[in-house]
């Protein structure tokens, strides 16, 4: 199993959520993610990440890609700690 899904596996559900919401911003999808641990293979992992966004309601998948940036723009942490996006 791969290290860093090892580590994920063993997080408190709340952490692990967190932990995800970076490589889609849907809490719905991290919360269903995270239901499923553990997760022991990578292709499991993919594979149950692309069942789940094409499960998820149109205003979850939609709040997911408004957090990235817009082409050309980069994330940007102000001081805060929020990050937004830059031109």
């Amino acid at each position: 199993m791969n290290e860093t899904l090892a580590r994920w596996n063993q997080l408190p559900a709340e952490e692990a959520e967190q932990e995800i919401l970076a490589c889609c911003a849907s809490p719905a999808w991290a919360k269903v993610m995270v239901r499923h641990r553990p997760i022991t293979e990578e292709a499991t992992l993919l594979s149950l990440s692309d069942d789940i966004w094409r499960r998820l309601s149109h205003s979850d998948r939609m709040e997911a890609l408004r957090s990235h940036p817009r082409i050309g723009e980069r994330l940007r942490e102000n001081p805060r700690g929020e990050t937004r996006a830059d031109a």
